[in-house]
């Protein structure tokens, strides 16, 4: 009666296929993708990992109908798709037109 019930270890073997996936309503996901059951019905599982991560940043679970497309992957490409968006956001300057810069345009 007493019996405990151990969670699973945190670097059990994950199985799936690591890919892009595409779900209706414009969300993206790169992760390993799995089938699971919930509630009497198959759902779509992907972990998303960020790049040295041994554990998911973020787990999600689709319907099959919500998906739109599956695209195989590398583990690399998916894990370095989904590092933090700081990794991947680019800074845009403005820099003021000087006078050297107007004397060279060409006229029309």
């Amino acid at each position: 009666m007493d019996e405990k019930i151990e969670a699973p270890s945190a670097v059990q073997e994950r199985t799936g296929e690591w890919v892009f996936l595409e779900v209706m309503g414009h969300r993206c996901h790169y992760g390993l993708l799995s089938e699971v059951e919930r509630f009497g019905s198959k759902l779509a599982r992907i972990d998303v990992f960020a790049t040295g991560d041994a554990e998911p940043r973020e787990t999600h679970l689709y319907g099959g109908p919500a998906i739109f497309s599956i695209t195989p992957a590398t583990e690399e490409v998916c894990r370095k798709q989904s590092d933090p968006y700081e990794y991947r956001t680019a800074r845009l300057t403005y820099e003021q037109p000087t006078d050297d810069d107007a004397a060279e345009e060409e006229p029309f």
